[in-house]
This record gives structure tokens, C-alpha cells and sequence, in this order.
């Protein structure tokens, strides 16, 4: 199912920038090339959907949007145009906040410009509802 994301990621990024080339892995250590990386850091809990149906399970991915180039005015316009286009997308949450400087060194990447893109992922409970009526032994309700 995240594979399903992935993929409609690429097709966001492919709408938003044209044909650019789309890493999931991690960001290049020295990436000149033209290209976004949107590499998934973590998952994480989303809020839970309760209806009379069976219920949706949700997780948020938290992806790590990168962008190279052979310029950084380039790659800079890259970024600027997918977080924009992040912003205007019902769906996605986007975490402007700066990315720590440890997690550029666990990757071992230079720090760059980047953002965290949260992504929902929802599947059907497989779970039947509970009737919320309880009775105790011999059929009489509780009371």
C-alpha cells in the first residue's frame, strides 16, 4: 500500500514539475543532477475515522523532499514550486520546520533546503463494529 503513495507521489511531482526525475531513496550526498528526492523518514499515527461502517485505519508517512540541480537557483526553484503546490493539496500536511542537523548527519548527507511531507494512508478495518448494547448472562440488560 505505501508503494501506492510512492507512486502517486511521483505523479504529483511529474504534474507540479514536469518530467523530472523522482528518487525514493535516500538524498545523494552530492546530487548535482536535476531531480526531487522523496525519501520516507518516518510513519507515524493519524486520527482515526469512526463511522457506522467498518472503520478506516489511518497512518501518516512522512516523506523528506530534497531537490538537486545543477545550480541551487535551480534546485531552490524546484523546492519552491512543490511546496507551494504541497500547500494548495487537501491531502498532504506540509512540516516547514527545520530539519535537524543531526538527522542530515545520521543520513550522512550535507544539510540542504527540504521539507517533510505528511501523506495519509488509509485501509478498511477488517474488524466488524461492536453492537454497543451489552447484556449480562440471561439475556437482561445491564442497569
Amino acid at each position: 500500500m505505501i508503494d501506492e503513495v510512492d507512486h502517486r507521489l511521483r505523479a504529483w511531482v511529474g504534474r507540479v514539475l514536469g518530467e523530472v526525475p523522482v528518487c525514493l531513496g535516500l538524498p545523494a550526498r552530492e546530487s548535482v543532477e536535476r531531480g526531487v528526492g522523496l525519501y520516507l523518514l518516518e510513519l507515524g499515527p493519524a486520527a482515526r475515522e469512526r463511522t457506522m461502517r467498518r472503520p478506516l485505519l489511518r497512518v501518516s508517512l512522512c516523506y523528506l523532499v530534497t531537490a538537486g540541480a545543477g545550480t541551487p537557483e535551480e534546485a531552490h526553484h524546484l523546492l519552491g514550486e512543490l511546496i507551494f503546490a504541497a500547500m494548495e493539496e487537501p491531502a498532504f500536511e506540509v512540516d516547514m520546520a527545520p530539519v535537524p542537523v543531526e538527522l542530515w548527519s545520521a543520513l550522512q548527507v550535507v544539510p540542504r533546503p527540504a521539507f517533510r511531507l505528511r501523506v495519509p494512508l488509509e485501509r478498511e478495518s477488517f474488524i466488524r463494529p461492536v453492537n454497543p448494547t451489552r447484556r449480562a448472562c440471561g439475556d437482561r440488560p445491564l442497569g
